[in-house]
């Protein structure tokens, strides 16, 4: 059995994947686990849906795009998991109704998964409510970034632990990287907000979300200058570590600052006493990790009620707002500190923390490889004939735009002309005719493969260049956490294509 791990976000998801990939490639069933930038590792599952061996992937989200990847690894007889990254419908419930509605995320996209890991029986539940979907797909799990949080709170974190604790500054959402910095700017009254939903999906909501976080910074920036004794780590939006020059240039004459982009989130946390946030992930995060945490939020402002209204913060942690320079500086001299022990409880049960992810997933995978069948009827074997003659054609293109570094929209605009009205896109139509976006499937392939979005993502975001591993860090967190491993089995890194392997030499093909 072979198993593929996806990670998008190297900065957030890498470290837990890494460490159930460890897990895996020591059960006796698994002979070899991938674990990369999903681009490339997209490309490798396209390029060998037909393989002989029995193949397992475990992908991050469960999106309307990504339902093409379900319905192949179906087709061709393997398993498809889904660990969502974005499990946050438990504080945005009316986003989840949103999205679905929208056909972001449906019922229908879940027909040919074969399992849906979750976090608690309460996030269980809401995608029940919030879905209409009631099906044995469900698994309790936990989180791989969960179970890993626990890992760094008793063990510490691979990349380092310092003595001196920072105060942590962490961003809620892109500066640089956003539009909304040369964009026109929609006019609106705060007043009309109370009516409507924040989804994030609008132009408006986007810019909302940057004057927020524009706001917290302009804070941030004051609160350190008034304090510079303080030792302060600043922790920019992820997706920004290409602009992070831009921070270094509006930190440098601050000596009481550090930035960090790089590291994930639990790096930072566990190297924190304290930390300032939006009311968001981090914010919970913070909690758990048992720090002493607080959020920018206004409760008469509207446009925060409107943007962060059902995040469980919010609604459980009131005593833990700051509003301004003042607030902040209050507490930052310790004049209050309040942590309800209480709600960080039930934060703890509703992301599932008492669940071990690296003891269930492979426990699940395990008995999944034990009921594995490939299908071979004659209609199937039909099938596959055709898709993968359409597959093949389609990589043809794919891989001769990533040889010649296209990852531009105009090379995307050229492949769709040239597919327009292909045998290949006749092809997939038909055979993938349930398929919610059928008529779009050679389009998401290509863009799954180079680039999702031309116009917020650059060159180095498109080819995976933010998010590539190193064989030192690897080897840091296996020696840091005593992994040892036994003789057969072997890791090499792919630089090339950003892809992890482990293996096992004495029955790797």
């Amino acid at each position: 059995m072979k198993i593929n791990i996806y990670y998008e976000k190297k900065n957030i998801e890498f470290s837990g994947k890494l460490y159930l990939s460890i897990k895996l490639i020591n059960l006796k069933e698994v002979k070899e686990v991938n674990l990369g930038f999903y681009k490339p590792l997209i490309l490798k599952f396209l390029s060998e849906l037909d393989n002989k061996k029995n193949v397992l992937n475990l992908y991050k989200d469960y999106w309307k795009n990504t339902e093409i990847f379900f319905d192949l690894a179906n087709l061709f007889g393997q398993k498809y998991y889904i660990n969502h990254e974005e499990d946050y419908l438990v504080f945005h419930k009316e986003i989840i109704k949103k999205a679905a509605k929208m056909r972001f995320m449906s019922k229908f996209y879940f027909q040919n998964v074969d399992g849906i890991f979750c976090l608690s029986n309460e996030i269980k539940n809401e995608y029940i409510k919030s879905l209409k979907l009631l099906s044995k797909k469900y698994e309790i799990t936990g989180d791989l970034r969960y179970s890993f949080l626990k890992l760094v709170k008793t063990k510490g974190h691979f990349q380092g632990n310092i003595k001196k604790k920072f105060t942590l500054i962490s961003l809620h959402s892109e500066i640089f990287r956003s539009r909304f910095r040369y964009m026109k700017r929609t006019k609106f009254d705060p007043k009309n907000l109370k009516n409507k939903q924040f989804t994030g999906y609008s132009n408006l909501d986007e810019q909302l979300l940057y004057d927020y976080t524009k706001d917290y910074l302009r804070l941030a920036i004051k609160v350190i200058k008034d304090n510079p004794n303080i030792k302060f780590l600043i922790r920019p939006y992820p997706s920004e570590n290409e602009f992070l020059r831009y921070y270094k240039m509006i930190f440098k004459k601050y000596k009481n600052v550090t930035i960090d982009i790089n590291n994930d989130i639990f790096y930072c946390l566990k190297n924190s006493n304290q930390t300032f946030c939006p009311p968001d992930n981090v914010s919970l995060e913070s909690l758990m990790m048992g720090n002493f945490t607080y959020t920018y939020y206004d409760q008469t402002n509207l446009i925060h009620k409107y943007i962060f209204k059902d995040h469980p913060f919010v609604k459980m942690f009131k005593k833990n707002f700051f509003k301004n320079k003042k607030e902040l500086g209050q507490i930052l001299l310790n004049k209050k500190k309040y942590l309800d022990n209480t709600n960080q409880k039930t934060i703890y049960k509703m992301y599932g923390l008492d669940n071990n992810a690296f003891e269930l997933i492979p426990n699940i995978f395990k008995n999944s490889l034990k009921n594995s069948t490939r299908k071979k009827n004659y209609l199937i074997k039909l099938k596959k004939f055709f898709v993968s003659y359409a597959i093949k054609k389609i990589l043809r293109v794919i891989k001769d735009d990533i040889k010649k570094e296209n990852y531009s929209s105009h090379s995307y605009h050229k492949f769709k002309k040239k597919f327009k009205f292909s045998l290949s896109r006749a092809i997939m139509f038909f055979v993938f005719s349930k398929t919610s976006s059928r008529l779009d499937l050679i389009n998401i392939i290509y863009k799954y493969c180079i680039g999702r979005n031309f116009i917020d993502h650059s060159v180095l975001e498109n080819r995976g260049d933010l998010y590539n591993m190193n064989m030192k860090e690897i080897k840091d967190f296996l020696k840091f956490y005593k992994i040892k491993f036994s003789k057969n089995i072997k890791i090499k890194l792919n630089k090339k294509n950003n892809i992890l392997t482990l293996y096992k030499v004495n029955q790797l093909q």
